[in-house]
């Protein structure tokens, strides 16, 4: 999207919120610090999109355009989603959805909750995916667009998933004790946010909504047998300091 541009296009951004601020437009403003939360989480630079998206959300819940509150809500959601933070992330969709619906907006409504879908809906339970896919389709009625209806079929792909998941887990009962099926599912889970995040710890403790170091004390633990998955140490340099002792 930014093309690898996102200084440039902070630099700007900064220079325009600046000239809003000077006029007094906290409209304005509220809609340039939407636009900065968006390229820093492109960036994967969470704080700084959180400030700035928090910063946005705050005015506009002073104005009286709530279509443009309803967009910066579903920013933060999505913020909330990439950085772990998957309670804060549904409640910011499900409120921009509501925001949108009292405006008379219901194709925004809609896409907070398609966006849902798509950024939390591996650890949103089935009544929840479905709930969110029907007031998806709900919203934008007959009169979707084409994108609209790639959107919707997405999410619809992500919540079949979802559920035919579920119902092949008696499938896969181990036949053991309470514990030894909790030890076997644990490890599934934490086996699938490892491979996804390519052996990284900390992505996969985001992922499952853990702290690294919560993540590495089960990996050097219970599930010990999950050491192949994880991506190696990497050696740390000795520093020129200690080199030379």
């Amino acid at each position: 999207m930014l093309l690898g541009r996102a200084t440039e296009a902070l630099t700007h951004l900064d220079k325009a919120r600046a000239i809003f601020v000077s006029l007094k437009d906290s409209r304005m403003v509220a809609q340039v610090n939407d636009t900065r939360a968006r390229v820093f989480l492109a960036e994967k630079r969470f704080a700084e999109a959180e400030r700035a998206i928090f910063a946005a959300v705050t005015v506009l819940e002073q104005g009286d355009d709530s279509s443009l509150l309803a967009e910066a809500l579903t920013t933060g959601g999505s913020i909330f989603a990439r950085s772990g933070k998957h309670d804060s992330a549904r409640a910011a969709f499900n409120r921009a959805s509501d925001v949108a619906v009292a405006a008379g907006d219901s194709h925004l409504a809609a896409v907070a909750q398609l966006r849902m879908i798509e950024e939390i809906g591996a650890v949103l339970s089935r009544a929840e995916l479905l709930t969110s896919y029907h007031r998806a389709d709900q919203y934008l009625g007959d009169r979707a667009c084409l994108s609209d209806h790639e959107s919707l079929r997405l999410c619809r792909r992500i919540v079949m998933d979802k559920l035919e998941k579920s119902e092949s887990v008696e499938d896969e009962l181990i036949g053991g004790t309470l514990e030894e099926e909790k030890n076997h599912f644990e490890a599934r889970l934490i086996a699938r946010a490892l491979e996804l995040h390519k052996g990284s710890v900390t992505g996969a403790a985001r992922e499952l909504g853990l702290t690294h170091q919560g993540l590495l004390k089960i990996l050097d633990g219970r599930q010990s047998s999950l050491a192949g998955v994880r991506r190696p140490k990497r050696k740390r340099r000795k520093s020129i300091m200690r080199r030379t002792l």
